[in-house]
């Protein structure tokens, strides 16, 4: 009985930020900013895309926008195979264009001096940042081994 009160209270709380989320990206409107960590590997890749195949659920387009290199051969491929299309920053619109600006799986990167020109609108990461991200929205799960992991609830 425990287990199955504590899923309920589980799934009501993530369908209460999934509205909040859903509300945050139609209001932007104006398009959406996915910003992945410097040199973005799998887990910030597949996070970016899950939050951008929801954006475009709500009608809006979204960038996925990274500093750095896809480096290793291997993220070279996961991008290439699955078709994922990434901007880099210094080829992407200026952030203060886009109508939100999200960021996933940035605490490190954060961490590192990762230049903010804007707010942030939308934070999720599965790592706490020594850098407080003042975002409209927020989902950091320490309890979870991904940020692609928390995504995947909102989809």
């Amino acid at each position: 009985i425990a287990d199955s009160a504590l899923q309920s209270l589980e799934t009501g709380e993530l369908e209460y930020m999934a509205r909040q989320l859903a509300e945050i990206i139609e209001e932007g409107g104006d398009g959406m900013a996915i910003l992945t960590h410097d040199n973005p590997e799998p887990d910030s890749i597949a996070s970016a895309t899950a939050l951008q195949a929801i954006a475009e659920a709500f009608g809006v387009d979204a960038d996925i926008v990274y500093s750095g290199d896809v480096g290793h051969q291997e993220n070279r491929a996961f991008v290439n195979l699955l078709g994922i299309d990434l901007l880099a920053r210094d080829e992407a619109p200026e952030l203060s264009e886009y109508g939100t600006v999200a960021a996933v799986d940035l605490a490190k990167s954060a961490e590192e001096g990762f230049d903010f020109d804007v707010g942030i609108d939308i934070y999720i990461d599965h790592l706490e940042s020594e850098v407080p991200f003042d975002a409209r929205f927020v989902d950091v799960r320490t309890n979870v081994s991904s940020t692609s992991t928390i995504l995947t609830k909102y989809l």
